[in-house]
């Protein structure tokens, strides 16, 4: 894994002052990026050279680019999941059943960030269809932890994550959020996994899952990088834009509530000592830590979430699911998850949106008493590729996802930034931070605080 690297601001000044040269980063970084994948199997398609150029809006060679005022993310690598759409770029979401599938047009988050700049490397591997939380289920093979090949490297976004923290440039991955598949692998990657305020930035071009709970989300090695790229892609929304320059609250006046231990259930001790010790630096430099916050309900959350999402994933999918071909393409873990869909009545589907409800409106009164939530991203570092190939639905899903999904359930802004070292041989683990909704401006900031703070060794 690669940590010491340049910020997008710092790379933006050394192109410049033209110290850097767009088109040989870009060369070296898709080299990289096909010496890596051997061993970890990220990408399903890596682009060449010419092929990146010609689908960004960079054009390369020129001593004297483009004006970079116009481009707040000129020359960046961009890694897309492969469940969100890039025009004539087979778009597979790691299933048989798409292997040959094409679109025409970009997806809305796409055309951002190649607006914005961003150079296209090629797409990354995933949990087929987004439909779990490994990546250890797909066509093309599961992907590998970049810290331990024989570890999993979270899902859905798998291949996002480990694209950033291979990457030996300032770097924006795209993923997509149902329940926690930007921060999931984020965390135990070991980089940063932003999940905006449902909406903030379009799905429309993504294969979707839960039309509900669905969110984009980015991936960057560090919190400077996540605020340009958010403030990029989501510049056009307007609930967002007139808190683009969040002031900083002095710190004795900011609260983080850290919830009961409904959160912290079956948290392997490594997890919750790095946790642990990222509140202590919180709370020595001064930010007030309000302990054991309750959420009513908050015992209902997985029931309610996975019949959500099972249900409208059976609703978008029914003719695959419904043919006996097509069936076949589609992996075992995957499929229980439709067949459950399938079984949703219509009262259950009624009364687990109401129940979604009284969570939401628990969580916003949580959150009108504190600033920010925090608690461990995930309640396990990464294990075991061979221990959960054929479990994906098992006991590690619940240990993965059970602090994520609240967050797409009410939609509110999240965040995961690495909790322990980035230099030691630790297994990564994550600290997850939430806020209101549409202060995603408020939280990044907060989180770039955070990050500094946690991270000092690292120069950027």
């Amino acid at each position: 894994m690669n940590y010491e690297t340049r910020t997008i601001s710092d790379y933006l000044k050394g192109i410049k002052s033209e110290q850097i040269d767009v088109a040989e980063e870009i060369c070296c970084e898709i080299k990289n990026a096909g010496d890596y994948n051997k061993r970890l199997n990220v990408f399903i398609t890596i682009f060449e050279e010419r092929t990146a150029f010609e689908l960004s809006k960079v054009i390369p060679g020129s001593k004297r680019q483009q004006p970079l005022r116009d481009f707040p993310m000129f020359g960046i690598p961009l890694t897309v999941k492969d469940n969100i759409f890039l025009a004539g770029v087979k778009t597979t979401a790691a299933s048989g059943a798409f292997q040959r599938f094409v679109p025409v047009v970009n997806a809305d988050v796409v055309d951002s960030a190649l607006s914005s700049g961003c150079v296209p490397l090629g797409k990354t591997n995933l949990h087929e269809l987004a439909m779990g939380a490994t990546s250890s289920s797909s066509f093309f093979g599961p992907v590998r932890n970049p810290v331990d090949p024989t570890r999993i490297s979270g899902g859905s976004s798998g291949g996002s994550a480990v694209s950033v923290a291979m990457s030996k440039l300032p770097i924006v991955s795209l993923g997509t959020d149902t329940g926690g598949s930007v921060r999931i692998p984020a965390a135990l990657c070991g980089v940063c996994g932003f999940k905006p305020t449902f909406g903030t930035i379009s799905t429309a071009g993504i294969f979707p899952l839960s039309a509900t709970l669905d969110h984009i989300g980015i991936l960057t090695k560090n919190m400077s990088d996540m605020r340009v790229a958010f403030d990029a892609l989501a510049h056009e929304n307007t609930m967002v834009a007139k808190k683009t320059s969040p002031k900083s609250s002095p710190v004795s006046r900011t609260k983080i509530g850290v919830p009961e231990s409904y959160f912290f259930e079956d948290c392997v001790p490594e997890v919750e000592k790095a946790f642990w010790r990222s509140i202590e630096a919180i709370r020595e430099v001064g930010f007030q830590v309000v302990e054991d916050l309750e959420i009513p309900g908050i015992e209902k959350m997985a029931r309610t979430r996975r019949t959500i999402q099972v249900a409208e994933a059976y609703w978008f999918y029914q003719d695959l699911v419904e043919d006996p071909k097509k069936r076949k393409l589609v992996g075992k873990d995957v499929m229980s998850f439709f067949d459950s869909g399938s079984k949703v009545g219509m009262m259950e589907l009624l009364v687990s949106s109401q129940e979604r409800l009284r969570l939401n409106s628990s969580i916003s009164s949580v959150l009108q008493k504190v600033d920010f939530i925090a608690m461990p991203t995930c309640l396990t570092t990464a294990p075991k590729l061979e221990d959960i190939l054929g479990r994906e639905a098992g006991s590690i899903r619940r240990q993965l996802v059970r602090n994520t999904e609240p967050f797409n359930m009410c939609g509110f802004p999240s965040l995961t930034i690495p909790s322990n070292r980035l230099d030691s041989s630790e297994l990564p683990t994550g600290m997850e931070i939430s806020g209101r909704a549409f202060d995603d401006n408020e939280l990044l900031e907060f989180g770039e605080r955070v990050w500094r703070l946690l991270h000092p060794q690292i120069n950027y």
